[in-house]
This record gives C-alpha cells, structure tokens and sequence, in this order.
C-alpha cells in the first residue's frame, strides 16, 4: 500500500507474512492518529507517525475485532467511529462492524450484501453494494437508494449533490438526490476480452480473443 501523508511523505506498507502465509492489505484509513489497515488476515493497526511501517512487527493485529483473522475488504471512519466490511465476496455473506473507540460490535446483522465500496462523506456515508446504491446520515438513518443496478464504485458530488456511479451494465449513471437519474454512455470495445488494438491511420480495430476461436481473423471496428 502506498499513499502521501497531509505532508506529502510517501508510506509504502507492505504486510509480507502472516503465520507463514502472505497478508494481503485491502484497504486502509487514518482513525484518531492510527493507520488501520483491512487485510485477508484481520485487521492491523499502527502508530500513523511510525517512521519504519514498511516493517510488519510495527503493526498490532486487533485480536478485539469479532472473528479477528478473517478477510476483511473495507475499512472507513466515519461519524468518529470506524467501520470495518468483512467479505467472502459471495452473495449474502458481508458482515460490517463498528468501533466506538472500546469495543467492537455489529453494525447490522440484517443487511449481508457485498460491499465493493465503502466511502465517507463529511455527512453521509456511501455504500456500493453489490446490485445498489445506498447511503446513511450520521444518525445512521438511510437517506438513498437506488436499486436495480450493478455498481462497482461510486462517488459523491457534494457541490451539486449528484452521485456518480460505475455501473456494469449501463456505464456512468449520474444519479440525484430526488431519485432522477441519467445514463452517460461512451463509445469503445463491445467486449472486454479484447487483447490488441490497431489503427489504418482513421479507424482503430479491437480484435477479441472470444471471438477469434469461433471465426478466425474477426475484428470489431469502433471508433
């Protein structure tokens, strides 16, 4: 993981082992002057003006956190508190938790859905889930929703109270808080197996290997 500090200092983390098996880093925020890292072995925190993080013995593995080495895929603060997703990344199996800075405790045992997205707004929190949109107030009231959709991130527009959303199915949906909304679609490949682009000098042609092992030497001409 690497990410500039408010002093434009490059961190670079690197979680090497754990118990003899490689700790990947998921995500990772600063909460009350600690860097807590999301990783598929739990979660790990440390001294945010710790000068040596790239070492792992400078990071303490939460042993409080409910089911504390298992693999979780967000981590965000919020409202003073901090939030943490944990993920299988199959259908009804998140499970998020929340530390009030004593202990930890379930968020919601009732909503399991995946989690691609978890990002904190100065009044709301937003979740891109896996076939929704959702957002709580810092009551944890939900306040939107917008359903019927594939998203696999999204950000807030907090100037013009618009969210953006990457969708699979229908590209960029710009998306108002009055639950209008509109679909941005852009010009490109037809599939996403494509491998290779060329160019007669006014057209580009993507050729795709899906393709290539039904009809030999077929392109896809976009431009």
């Amino acid at each position: 993981v690497s990410f500039f500090n408010e002093n434009f200092r490059l961190l670079d983390i690197t979680l090497h082992f754990y118990q003899q098996e490689q700790c990947y880093v998921n995500d990772i925020v600063l909460h009350n002057d600690k860097l807590y890292a999301a990783t598929s072995k739990g979660v790990y925190y440390a001294d945010y003006n710790n000068n040596n993080l790239a070492d792992f013995s400078q990071w303490t593995h939460d042993t409080t956190l409910i089911h504390s080495d298992l693999n979780y895929s967000e981590i965000e603060t919020f409202n003073g508190e901090l939030l943490v997703n944990y993920s299988e990344n199959k259908y009804k199996t998140d499970t998020l938790f929340i530390y009030n800075g004593e202990s930890w405790d379930y968020f919601s045992k009732d909503n399991n859905t995946v989690k691609r997205e978890i990002k904190a707004y100065d009044d709301r929190l937003v979740f891109v889930e896996q076939y929704s949109l959702s957002v709580i107030n810092k009551n944890y009231d939900n306040i939107y929703n917008f359903k019927q959709i594939e998203p696999f991130c999204a950000i807030y527009d907090q100037i013009n109270n618009i969210y953006w959303i990457g969708d699979k199915t229908n590209s960029l949906i710009k998306a108002y808080h009055d639950k209008t909304y509109e679909y941005i679609k852009y010009n490109g490949p037809y599939s996403n197996s494509s491998f290779d682009i060329k160019s007669n000098g006014t057209s580009y042609f993507s050729h795709s290997s899906l393709i290539k092992t039904i009809v030999s030497s077929s392109y896809f001409a976009f431009l």
